[in-house]
């Protein structure tokens, strides 16, 4: 039964993946090595997929998926756990009710198990009593479409610097909600500036679609954009930071991965010390410090050092 399912499986996503690959098509030796099988097992499902209807042709060798196709949707237990966390997390950290999650999550809650259904059911209903935010869904929207479609789109935007909000023509890169900062966050072009910007979406007051068409360059890619970040900001400087975190935050700080260049090691008087590489100087670095309070103690750099101290003592004046 177990190899009956992951065979499946494997069908329905090489399925997807060759809708997802419609121009430059897929090798059987390329779809081996992500699959974990060999070539041969994948031409059999090739083929299968073509007793079910899929027209699928090899040319070059390579496989192209040809004339329309809706990828089939099976959802497993594991996987419907995974849209009930992911409809949590966006539920907490939003900052006012978007219909768009609802709508999505109501049509994935359609192929769900029984169980699982009521409560995303009961999730949908607690997100809806949220106050409605019209202005930030129709923000929302154009900038997704500006994403997908590839146009230009300008936003009515209020900097945190500014007392008035500016017109910026950006391209959109990226859309990356914070869980930590309650916020989502547009990673674009700035098409003025010359350069990439990170826009807080809910600091957008308006978005408009122009018919002006961008590409997103293939050597983008959000991990590396945001690889030495440890929430939204990226820097061009990096610098290692130590933080040892109390006995009382051992366990934690031994469990919990902030960031992927962390490294925990504990000590004999049962603290520990974290150590990550991140942009030099980040805001966002003395935010995650202060959250921590008395439990951790900065080693490294100074300058961070300097800035916590500098907070907390504004943080103890009458």
């Amino acid at each position: 039964m177990g190899n009956k399912t992951n065979q499946f499986s494997r069908i329905v996503d090489i399925a997807c993946n060759l809708n997802l690959h419609r121009k430059a098509g897929l090798s059987p030796e390329d779809m081996a090595v992500q699959y974990g099988v060999s070539s041969r097992t994948i031409r059999r499902d090739i083929n299968t997929l073509q007793d079910l209807g899929v027209q699928v042709e090899l040319e070059g060798g390579r496989f192209f998926l040809v004339g329309s196709f809706l990828p089939p949707v099976t959802i497993f237990p594991s996987e419907a756990t995974v849209i009930l966390m992911g409809l949590r997390l966006l539920a907490s950290n939003a900052n006012a009710y978007y219909d768009r999650i609802s709508s999505t999550f109501t049509k994935l809650n359609c192929v769900a198990p029984p169980p699982l259904q009521e409560e995303i059911r009961k999730t949908l209903e607690w997100l809806r009593k949220r106050e409605a935010n019209p202005a930030l869904a129709m923000v929302m929207d154009t900038l997704a479409i500006g994403w997908v479609e590839r146009r230009r789109v300008r936003i009515k935007y209020q900097s945190q610097e500014h007392t008035s909000p500016a017109w910026i023509t950006v391209e959109p890169y990226f859309i990356q909600p914070v869980a930590a900062l309650h916020a989502t966050y547009l990673i674009a072009w700035n098409v003025k500036a010359d350069s990439m910007r990170t826009y807080k979406v809910e600091r957008i007051e308006a978005a408009e679609l122009t018919d002006e068409q961008y590409e997103v360059p293939d050597s983008f890619r959000i991990d590396q954009h945001l690889e030495n970040a440890i929430g939204i900001v990226p820097g061009d400087k990096v610098e290692t930071v130590r933080l040892r975190f109390s006995k009382n935050m051992a366990r934690t700080a031994l469990e919990t991965r902030w960031h992927h260049s962390q490294t925990s090691a504990r000590q004999r008087d049962g603290s520990v010390i974290v150590t990550m590489k991140l942009a030099k100087d980040s805001w966002e670095l003395v935010r995650f410090v202060l959250g921590y309070g008395a439990e951790v103690e900065v080693l490294e750099p100074v300058t961070i050092k300097q800035k916590v101290t500098a907070v907390a003592r504004e943080i103890a004046l009458p």
